[in-house]
Protein backbone atom coordinates (compact mmCIF):
# COMPACT_ATOMS: atom_id res chain seq x y z
CA UNK A 1 0.00 0.00 0.00
CA UNK A 2 1.33 3.28 -1.40
CA UNK A 3 -0.04 6.22 0.62
CA UNK A 4 1.13 9.98 -0.68
CA UNK A 5 1.55 13.49 0.67
CA UNK A 6 -1.20 16.23 0.19
CA UNK A 7 1.83 18.37 0.55
CA UNK A 8 4.77 19.34 -1.62
CA UNK A 9 7.75 18.37 0.80
CA UNK A 10 6.37 17.78 4.34
CA UNK A 11 5.76 20.88 5.54
CA UNK A 12 4.78 21.33 9.22
CA UNK A 13 2.47 19.07 10.76
CA UNK A 14 -1.10 19.21 8.52
CA UNK A 15 -3.80 19.93 11.29
CA UNK A 16 -6.36 22.68 9.86
CA UNK A 17 -9.28 22.45 12.15
CA UNK A 18 -11.67 20.99 14.46
CA UNK A 19 -14.33 18.21 14.88
CA UNK A 20 -17.04 20.31 15.91
CA UNK A 21 -19.78 17.85 18.11
CA UNK A 22 -22.07 17.33 15.89
CA UNK A 23 -19.01 16.02 13.58
CA UNK A 24 -18.64 18.92 11.14
CA UNK A 25 -15.03 19.84 10.29
CA UNK A 26 -14.35 23.82 10.32
CA UNK A 27 -11.19 25.27 9.82
CA UNK A 28 -8.93 27.17 12.96
CA UNK A 29 -9.53 30.46 11.43
CA UNK A 30 -13.12 30.25 10.92
CA UNK A 31 -13.90 28.63 14.60
CA UNK A 32 -11.77 31.39 16.42
CA UNK A 33 -13.74 34.14 13.92
CA UNK A 34 -17.56 32.68 15.53
CA UNK A 35 -18.48 29.32 16.56
CA UNK A 36 -20.81 27.81 13.95
CA UNK A 37 -23.13 26.19 16.61
CA UNK A 38 -23.35 29.30 18.67
CA UNK A 39 -21.93 27.99 21.69
CA UNK A 40 -18.02 27.35 21.96
CA UNK A 41 -17.10 23.66 23.06
CA UNK A 42 -13.92 25.05 24.72
CA UNK A 43 -12.95 28.37 24.95
CA UNK A 44 -10.28 29.85 22.38
CA UNK A 45 -7.06 30.02 25.04
CA UNK A 46 -7.90 25.98 24.50
CA UNK A 47 -8.71 25.89 20.83
CA UNK A 48 -5.94 28.11 20.45
CA UNK A 49 -3.42 25.83 22.19
CA UNK A 50 -4.60 22.40 20.89
CA UNK A 51 -3.16 23.67 17.59
CA UNK A 52 -0.12 24.01 18.51
CA UNK A 53 2.37 21.60 16.01
CA UNK A 54 5.52 19.94 15.51
CA UNK A 55 7.34 21.16 12.43
CA UNK A 56 9.40 18.69 10.52
CA UNK A 57 13.02 19.33 10.21
CA UNK A 58 14.74 16.61 8.87
CA UNK A 59 15.15 14.91 12.13
CA UNK A 60 12.90 12.38 13.72
CA UNK A 61 12.13 12.99 17.48
CA UNK A 62 12.34 10.15 20.27
CA UNK A 63 8.32 10.15 20.27
CA UNK A 64 7.61 10.51 17.01
CA UNK A 65 10.07 7.41 16.18
CA UNK A 66 7.47 5.30 18.77
CA UNK A 67 4.26 5.99 16.31
CA UNK A 68 3.68 3.75 13.14
CA UNK A 69 5.85 5.30 10.48
CA UNK A 70 2.18 5.71 8.53
CA UNK A 71 0.68 7.58 10.90
CA UNK A 72 3.45 9.93 11.40
CA UNK A 73 3.75 10.69 8.12
CA UNK A 74 0.04 11.48 7.39
CA UNK A 75 0.51 13.41 10.07
CA UNK A 76 3.03 15.44 8.97
CA UNK A 77 1.99 15.30 5.47
CA UNK A 78 -1.86 15.58 5.18
CA UNK A 79 -4.83 17.97 6.34
CA UNK A 80 -6.89 16.64 8.79
CA UNK A 81 -9.29 17.93 11.71
CA UNK A 82 -9.25 17.04 15.82
CA UNK A 83 -11.94 17.16 18.38
CA UNK A 84 -11.23 19.34 21.33
CA UNK A 85 -12.00 15.89 23.06
CA UNK A 86 -9.06 14.45 21.40
CA UNK A 87 -6.60 16.89 22.25
CA UNK A 88 -7.71 16.83 25.80
CA UNK A 89 -5.16 14.59 27.37
CA UNK A 90 -2.38 15.66 25.02
CA UNK A 91 -2.61 19.51 26.55
CA UNK A 92 -3.30 17.92 29.89
CA UNK A 93 0.21 16.17 29.33
CA UNK A 94 1.81 19.01 28.01
CA UNK A 95 0.69 21.12 31.00
CA UNK A 96 1.33 18.75 33.35
CA UNK A 97 4.92 19.02 32.30
CA UNK A 98 5.09 22.70 32.40
CA UNK A 99 4.29 22.53 36.18
CA UNK A 100 6.25 19.97 37.59
CA UNK A 101 9.18 21.49 35.60
CA UNK A 102 8.81 25.19 37.32
CA UNK A 103 9.25 23.21 40.44
CA UNK A 104 12.72 21.03 39.86
CA UNK A 105 15.40 22.55 41.76
CA UNK A 106 18.85 24.35 40.00
CA UNK A 107 20.53 20.91 41.03
CA UNK A 108 17.73 18.83 39.31
CA UNK A 109 18.19 18.86 35.24
CA UNK A 110 14.64 19.32 33.94
CA UNK A 111 13.22 19.24 30.53
CA UNK A 112 16.68 19.13 28.86
CA UNK A 113 16.63 18.54 24.95
CA UNK A 114 19.27 16.66 22.86
CA UNK A 115 19.97 16.25 19.53
CA UNK A 116 22.01 14.11 17.46
CA UNK A 117 22.64 13.45 13.39
CA UNK A 118 19.21 10.91 14.02
CA UNK A 119 17.00 11.93 16.69
CA UNK A 120 16.02 14.74 19.03
CA UNK A 121 14.51 14.18 22.35
CA UNK A 122 13.55 16.32 25.77
CA UNK A 123 13.79 14.25 28.94
CA UNK A 124 11.90 15.63 31.75
CA UNK A 125 14.16 14.97 35.08
CA UNK A 126 17.27 13.83 35.62
CA UNK A 127 18.44 14.37 39.47
CA UNK A 128 21.74 12.54 41.26
CA UNK A 129 21.20 9.05 42.70
CA UNK A 130 20.73 8.81 46.00
CA UNK A 131 21.63 4.86 46.30
CA UNK A 132 24.77 5.24 43.93
CA UNK A 133 27.58 7.83 44.53
CA UNK A 134 28.26 9.11 40.63
CA UNK A 135 25.37 8.43 39.10
CA UNK A 136 22.16 9.90 38.33
CA UNK A 137 18.13 8.56 37.71
CA UNK A 138 16.57 9.42 34.86
CA UNK A 139 12.56 10.33 35.48
CA UNK A 140 9.95 10.74 32.99
CA UNK A 141 6.30 12.04 33.58
CA UNK A 142 3.66 10.44 32.11
CA UNK A 143 -0.21 11.03 32.04
CA UNK A 144 -2.20 7.73 31.06
CA UNK A 145 -5.00 6.08 31.37
CA UNK A 146 -5.57 2.90 33.97
CA UNK A 147 -5.57 0.19 30.98
CA UNK A 148 -2.09 1.38 29.97
CA UNK A 149 -0.89 1.66 33.90
CA UNK A 150 -2.53 -1.74 34.14
CA UNK A 151 -0.73 -3.39 31.76
CA UNK A 152 2.36 -1.46 33.17
CA UNK A 153 2.09 -3.38 36.62
CA UNK A 154 1.82 -6.60 35.15
CA UNK A 155 -2.07 -7.53 35.82
CA UNK A 156 -3.97 -9.59 33.24
CA UNK A 157 -7.40 -11.42 33.18
CA UNK A 158 -7.51 -15.24 32.95
CA UNK A 159 -9.96 -17.93 32.58
CA UNK A 160 -10.40 -20.15 35.54
CA UNK A 161 -12.95 -23.22 35.82
CA UNK A 162 -15.81 -22.41 38.11
CA UNK A 163 -15.70 -24.56 41.64
CA UNK A 164 -18.70 -25.95 43.35
CA UNK A 165 -18.46 -25.78 47.06
CA UNK A 166 -17.34 -30.04 46.85
CA UNK A 167 -14.40 -28.94 45.31
CA UNK A 168 -15.69 -30.23 41.20
CA UNK A 169 -15.66 -28.01 38.53
CA UNK A 170 -19.16 -26.91 37.36
CA UNK A 171 -20.16 -27.68 33.59
CA UNK A 172 -22.53 -26.36 31.20
CA UNK A 173 -25.83 -28.44 31.70
CA UNK A 174 -27.56 -27.44 28.74
CA UNK A 175 -27.93 -25.73 25.64
CA UNK A 176 -24.95 -25.08 23.04
CA UNK A 177 -21.82 -25.30 25.73
CA UNK A 178 -23.75 -28.57 27.62
CA UNK A 179 -20.64 -30.70 29.61
CA UNK A 180 -17.95 -27.85 28.92
CA UNK A 181 -16.57 -26.53 32.05
CA UNK A 182 -18.11 -22.80 33.22
CA UNK A 183 -15.29 -20.37 33.27
CA UNK A 184 -14.86 -17.14 35.69
CA UNK A 185 -12.61 -14.01 34.82
CA UNK A 186 -9.76 -13.61 37.02
CA UNK A 187 -7.22 -10.58 37.49
CA UNK A 188 -3.73 -12.06 38.22
CA UNK A 189 -0.37 -10.48 37.93
CA UNK A 190 2.94 -11.40 37.00
CA UNK A 191 6.63 -9.51 36.61
CA UNK A 192 6.67 -11.11 33.59
CA UNK A 193 3.47 -10.09 32.31
CA UNK A 194 4.83 -5.86 32.63
CA UNK A 195 4.13 -4.30 29.19
CA UNK A 196 6.63 -1.01 28.83
CA UNK A 197 7.95 -1.52 25.88
CA UNK A 198 7.52 2.23 24.31
CA UNK A 199 8.58 3.55 27.77
CA UNK A 200 11.57 1.28 28.08
CA UNK A 201 12.42 2.27 24.50
CA UNK A 202 11.97 6.37 24.87
CA UNK A 203 13.84 5.97 27.87
CA UNK A 204 16.62 3.86 26.95
CA UNK A 205 17.36 6.72 24.23
CA UNK A 206 17.55 9.54 26.45
CA UNK A 207 20.03 7.43 28.86
CA UNK A 208 22.48 6.89 25.90
CA UNK A 209 21.71 10.98 25.82
CA UNK A 210 22.95 11.49 28.96
CA UNK A 211 26.04 9.23 29.28
CA UNK A 212 27.26 10.83 25.77
CA UNK A 213 27.15 14.43 27.51
CA UNK A 214 28.95 12.27 30.78
CA UNK A 215 26.08 11.81 32.82
CA UNK A 216 25.82 7.80 33.83
CA UNK A 217 22.31 6.84 34.65
CA UNK A 218 21.66 4.03 37.62
CA UNK A 219 17.96 3.81 37.43
CA UNK A 220 15.11 4.78 34.54
CA UNK A 221 11.79 5.41 35.71
CA UNK A 222 8.54 6.67 35.04
CA UNK A 223 5.98 8.91 37.25
CA UNK A 224 2.56 8.16 35.92
CA UNK A 225 -0.54 10.06 36.61
CA UNK A 226 -3.47 7.95 36.20
CA UNK A 227 -6.17 9.82 34.41
CA UNK A 228 -9.29 7.79 35.57
CA UNK A 229 -7.91 6.91 38.88
CA UNK A 230 -9.81 6.77 41.43
CA UNK A 231 -12.96 5.63 39.07
CA UNK A 232 -14.71 2.62 39.17
CA UNK A 233 -13.33 0.97 36.03
CA UNK A 234 -9.22 1.90 37.24
CA UNK A 235 -9.96 0.13 40.33
CA UNK A 236 -11.67 -2.73 38.79
CA UNK A 237 -8.21 -3.11 36.48
CA UNK A 238 -6.44 -3.05 40.19
CA UNK A 239 -5.18 0.29 39.87
CA UNK A 240 -5.59 1.61 42.97
CA UNK A 241 -3.39 4.84 42.72
CA UNK A 242 -3.15 8.24 41.48
CA UNK A 243 0.16 8.72 41.16
CA UNK A 244 3.29 5.46 40.22
CA UNK A 245 6.72 5.57 40.45
CA UNK A 246 7.57 2.74 38.36
CA UNK A 247 10.96 1.32 37.38
CA UNK A 248 12.03 1.09 33.53
CA UNK A 249 13.61 -1.82 32.60
CA UNK A 250 16.94 -0.54 30.20
CA UNK A 251 17.28 -1.66 26.69
CA UNK A 252 20.92 -2.28 25.39
CA UNK A 253 22.16 0.57 23.64
CA UNK A 254 22.74 -2.09 20.43
CA UNK A 255 19.08 -2.58 20.66
CA UNK A 256 18.17 0.81 21.26
CA UNK A 257 19.87 1.88 17.94
CA UNK A 258 18.92 -0.46 15.89
CA UNK A 259 14.98 0.39 16.34
CA UNK A 260 15.57 4.45 16.18
CA UNK A 261 17.79 3.73 13.40
CA UNK A 262 15.00 1.54 10.95
CA UNK A 263 11.96 3.62 12.50
CA UNK A 264 13.78 6.95 11.76
CA UNK A 265 14.93 6.09 8.51
CA UNK A 266 11.64 4.74 7.29
CA UNK A 267 9.93 8.07 7.91
CA UNK A 268 13.18 10.26 6.58
CA UNK A 269 12.71 8.28 3.15
CA UNK A 270 9.18 9.12 3.30
CA UNK A 271 9.00 12.48 4.15
CA UNK A 272 11.84 13.10 1.39
CA UNK A 273 9.70 10.63 -1.25
CA UNK A 274 6.08 11.43 -0.08
CA UNK A 275 5.55 8.24 -0.42
CA UNK A 276 5.02 5.93 2.43
CA UNK A 277 4.44 2.12 1.20
CA UNK A 278 4.33 0.78 4.81
CA UNK A 279 0.95 -0.29 7.25
CA UNK A 280 1.53 0.58 11.00
CA UNK A 281 2.55 -2.47 12.74
CA UNK A 282 -0.31 -5.20 14.88
CA UNK A 283 1.60 -3.66 17.91
CA UNK A 284 1.29 0.52 16.89
CA UNK A 285 -2.47 -0.26 16.11
CA UNK A 286 -3.23 -1.30 19.20
CA UNK A 287 -5.09 -4.39 19.68
CA UNK A 288 -7.77 -5.19 17.52
CA UNK A 289 -6.83 -2.03 15.84
CA UNK A 290 -8.29 -0.37 18.68
CA UNK A 291 -5.88 2.75 17.68
CA UNK A 292 -7.03 3.15 14.01
CA UNK A 293 -10.70 2.69 15.13
CA UNK A 294 -10.89 5.82 17.40
CA UNK A 295 -7.40 7.06 18.85
CA UNK A 296 -4.94 7.62 15.26
CA UNK A 297 -5.61 11.83 14.14
CA UNK A 298 -4.43 10.62 10.95
CA UNK A 299 -7.22 7.50 10.57
CA UNK A 300 -9.37 9.62 7.94
CA UNK A 301 -6.81 9.90 5.41
CA UNK A 302 -5.16 6.43 5.75
CA UNK A 303 -6.53 3.79 3.56
CA UNK A 304 -5.85 1.23 6.27
CA UNK A 305 -7.84 3.23 8.85
CA UNK A 306 -10.52 3.93 6.58
CA UNK A 307 -11.11 0.50 6.38
CA UNK A 308 -11.09 -0.73 10.41
CA UNK A 309 -13.44 2.10 10.72
CA UNK A 310 -15.82 0.66 8.40
CA UNK A 311 -15.44 -2.90 9.43
CA UNK A 312 -15.86 -1.52 12.90
CA UNK A 313 -18.90 0.08 12.17
CA UNK A 314 -20.07 -2.90 10.33
CA UNK A 315 -19.58 -5.33 13.45
CA UNK A 316 -21.36 -2.70 15.72
CA UNK A 317 -24.64 -3.04 13.49
CA UNK A 318 -24.56 -6.42 13.26
CA UNK A 319 -25.14 -6.47 17.23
Amino acid sequence: MGVSSTREGGGIMAKVGFTCPDGVNIKAEECYKKCRLGERCATLPTLRKSMEQREWNGLVSTTTALKGTLEAFLIFTTDYYESIDSCAFRMLGTMHHKLLEDFASDSELAEESFKDELNTGIADLVTASETKEGFYDLTDYKTSGSYVVRLALGYYTEDEPVIDDAGNQVVFKSGARKGQVKTKKVQKQSDEKKDMKDWSMQLSRYAMFYEKAGFPIDKMRVQVTVRDGGCYIAKGRNVDRNIYVLDVPRIPDEAVMDYYMTKSEALITAMETGVCDSVCSQEERWDNDRKCEAFCSARYNCPFGVAVMARKQEEKGDK
